[in-house]
């Protein structure tokens, strides 16, 4: 190997009596989610042809580095477990996007969620995988309320969403197939007080200071506005 005046372009020695041979060794900076330094390292242009001269490997390495600058794209994002994904890019951006109390009362859900995906890389999740998710989270052995099974698998497909946002997947698994659609949230009963319920309540306000007639007048309010 051998430096040539172009920068990122490399000259070997003839083969089998053959010319010289170039190749491209681009650095493009290191992967924002590994760490590690991103090398691009080719012997052909975009097309498959085998460079003549150093010029058109020069051609080919600043073609590379315009691409990365324009895509940003992850190197080697295939090998991206759910678990990596969600610690070193989702997390520290979800985190902060929403109050701590917010936070505080989904983490336990992207737990739940990281124990089925967490070891599988995000390219291996498929719609299979997702509905099977979603019939666990609907089953009766579970017994989650729709709302709250509609409440988690939606924070798995906004998941899977951010992935494709930023170009770890190119297809969110859980929106390919119909029968992998959001779990409805289900009807809302709201449970009313009876007259007798209201009356048995109201009857525990001590009128005697202005704490308690304030109690009493509040949902005397409160239950006429009901009717």
């Amino acid at each position: 190997m051998t430096a040539t005046k172009y920068q990122s372009v490399y000259k070997e020695k003839p083969r089998n009596g053959k010319g010289n041979s170039y190749y491209v060794s681009v650095y493009l900076g290191h992967d924002p989610l590994t760490g590690k330094r991103i090398i691009k390292k080719t012997r052909h242009d975009q097309y498959g042809n085998h460079f003549k001269t150093a010029r058109d490997a020069y051609y080919e390495a600043e073609r590379l580095k315009e691409e990365y600058r324009r895509n940003g794209l992850p190197v080697n994002n295939g090998q991206v477990t759910m678990l990596d994904y969600y610690n070193k890019v989702f997390k520290p951006t979800y985190k902060g996007e929403v109050e701590e109390s917010t936070w505080l009362s989904r983490e336990p859900i992207f737990d739940m969620i990281l124990k089925w995906f967490g070891d599988i890389k995000l390219t291996q999740i498929n719609p299979t995988d997702c509905l099977r998710f979603r019939n666990w989270l609907l089953s009766d052995k579970k017994g989650y309320s729709q709302s709250y099974a509609s409440l988690v698998y939606g924070l798995f497909r906004q998941l899977l969403d951010s992935a494709v946002e930023l170009d770890y997947l190119t297809r969110n698994p859980s929106r390919i197939k119909k029968a992998t659609g959001a779990i409805s949230k289900g009807h809302h009963i709201i449970h009313y007080w009876t007259l007798e319920e209201f009356k048995k309540v109201i009857a525990k306000c001590y009128l005697g200071d202005i704490e308690g007639a304030l109690a009493y007048t509040m949902l005397n309010l409160y239950w006429n506005a009901c009717f």
